[in-house]
């Protein structure tokens, strides 16, 4: 989660319900495309069993966290793609600049290609596109979000409330209840190794910046 001044920017998605056989709408919430993540090959980062139980437990490793003049770095990574031919690991770096901006690098490692996305779900507030991303407005200021892909390909999309075939944008704040929330994404194919770098700013625009190919 990321919060500023009491906005819920970057949120969980909730639980909803922990039975429910004739929608199966559990199977969305739980799901990795509900969360702040990476998705690969449309396969959830876990594989789900019946009711609470898991057939497989994702494994991880923290790898480092450094502080400095207003400048905060975490990284770790998991491998619960370990599994899929690409024998994928996914990095993830967190930055925070300050008070007011992150930077989020997602390094998706491995060999050949996937169908990579990246979800992010965002608070309820009037949402316009911007270069690469979205802006929210919302009362105490602007918040921007940015997504940036060293394959070259394709620009992130927001949906909202989807119920057909791939179900994307909703949270549950109280069991039994669910509504629309904007989520953005990215959902391409790219050989690997790949990298995606998530800019946030918060009360202002991003700035322009090179964010070629070349320069991720």
């Amino acid at each position: 989660d990321l919060w500023w001044r009491g906005i819920n920017v970057l949120g969980d998605s909730g639980s909803y319900t922990y039975n429910d056989p004739q929608t199966n709408w559990q199977s969305y919430f739980v799901s990795t495309a509900a969360h702040n993540t990476v998705m690969l090959d449309g396969l959830d980062q876990m594989v789900k069993g019946q009711r609470f139980q898991w057939h497989t437990l994702l494994k991880s490793r923290f790898i480092d966290r450094r502080q400095s003049d207003g400048i905060e770095i975490w990284q770790g990574e998991h491998y619960g793609y370990r599994r899929l031919p690409s024998h994928a690991t996914c990095r993830r770096t967190i930055c925070r600049i300050l008070d007011h901006h992150w930077v989020i690098i997602d390094d998706i490692l491995g060999r050949g290609a996937e169908q990579v996305a990246l979800y992010w779900q965002l608070a309820d507030y009037p949402i316009t596109p911007n270069d690469n991303g979205y802006v929210l407005h919302t009362a105490p200021g602007p918040v921007s979000i940015a997504v940036f892909a060293s394959c070259d390909a394709g620009h992130p999309a927001l949906a909202h409330g989807e119920q057909g075939d791939r179900r994307l944008g909703w949270q549950s704040l109280f069991y039994g209840r669910k509504v629309p929330r904007p989520t953005l994404y990215f959902d391409e194919t790219c050989a690997l190794p790949l990298r995606l770098v998530t800019l946030i700013s918060l009360g202002q625009d991003v700035k322009q910046v090179d964010y070629s190919p070349s320069a991720l």
